[in-house]
This record gives structure tokens, sequence and C-alpha cells, in this order.
């Protein structure tokens, strides 16, 4: 999607209008939606209850390794001084409160 002034839509002309994005009208798609592939789907009801605190103990710590991970190798870089001077304590605690914000986050949503 494109803001609907970009010089990309130049030459649709009148047909503009037509093609905007309906959740934003200020936006038109690169490729339109034609025929069957245009109707709106309706999304399922997200699953509720069923998120087991096993299975969340499991999400946060892959989460927590992969924080790990992407610290580290950030912490190589040269342009990256802030995240080298943490230390293993403050990776750790990122690691940890982006867990937390996403257990909040399913808890709040009932999940």
């Amino acid at each position: 999607m494109l803001r609907i002034e970009n010089p990309v839509f130049d030459a649709w002309g009148a047909t503009r209008s037509a093609w905007r994005v309906r959740t934003d009208p200020s936006f038109l798609p690169v490729i339109p939606l034609v025929g069957a592939a245009d109707k709106e789907v309706d999304c399922p009801d997200w699953p509720r209850g069923k998120l087991d605190s096993s299975r969340l103990e499991s999400i946060k710590c892959m989460v927590e390794r992969r924080f790990a991970k992407l610290l580290c190798f950030e912490a190589t870089r040269a342009t990256s001084k802030f995240v080298a001077c943490l230390g293993a304590l403050g990776k750790a605690r990122i690691g940890q409160a982006a867990t937390e914000g996403i257990e909040e986050a399913l808890r709040a949503a009932k999940l």
C-alpha cells in the first residue's frame, strides 16, 4: 500500500477512488484485489482460554533465548556501545521485560 498521492497512481485517473483501501482511504493498494479476491474475509474467533501455563512458560523461555541471542549479536556491532555495556544481567532483564509484556497482553486478552 502507498499513499493515494504517490505518483505510482497518476495513471489510474478516476478509478483511484474505487480502489481505496477500506480501512484507510488515504492509501491505495499497489496490486488491487479484484473479483473473488476483493471480498472481505471474516477472521475466526480466537481460541480463548487455550493457553495453559506450561505452554506460556515454554513461549517465555523461547522469547528470552531469542532476545539473548539478538542482544549478543547487537553487542558485537561497533554501532551499539549501549548494548555492549549492558552486561549479562541487563540483557537478561530486557528479555524478561519483553516476556512479561507478552504475558500481560495474553492475560488481558483472556487467552
